[in-house]
């Protein structure tokens, strides 16, 4: 579609290797949009691997985004992302910005090729189907 495809080829450039990055590529390409402006999905990723440097951040999990020629945690790396989009955002976006940073705040990010239930902002559970690609 319009908004998924540049959001794989995005994940795919930094090498996002977790569900949860690809899926919050994904609705920030839908909501904020597909291009590479300053307000958009390719922008706000340019924004946040601006944001590190070789010296970089202490890795959290074995996940390492490798961009801009630095290695850097990818859970840190869409916390990062997370707090961009939410700098820009619109009242609409707020949302699923809260439930993604509750998702990896709680360690809701290991997601696999399955199906995976978390806990949403009213403490109402989701359950997302990873099982195919």
């Amino acid at each position: 579609s319009e908004y998924q495809q540049p959001a794989l080829d995005l994940a795919k450039k930094i090498g996002a290797q977790l569900a949860i990055t690809q899926a919050a590529l994904y609705i920030t390409s839908v909501v904020d949009g597909p291009g590479d402006g300053s307000s958009n999905v390719g922008g706000i990723s340019d924004a946040t691997n601006a944001k590190f440097s070789e010296t970089g951040l202490e890795a959290i999990t074995n996940d390492v985004l490798i961009d801009n020629k630095y290695r850097v945690d990818e859970i840190v790396w869409l916390k990062e992302l997370l707090k961009s989009r939410k700098s820009l955002s619109e009242a609409e976006s707020s949302e699923n910005i809260q439930i993604y940073t509750k998702a990896v705040d709680n360690d809701q990010y290991q997601w696999g090729f399955q199906k995976v239930s978390f806990e949403g902002l009213d403490s109402e559970i989701f359950t997302v189907d990873c099982s195919s690609r």
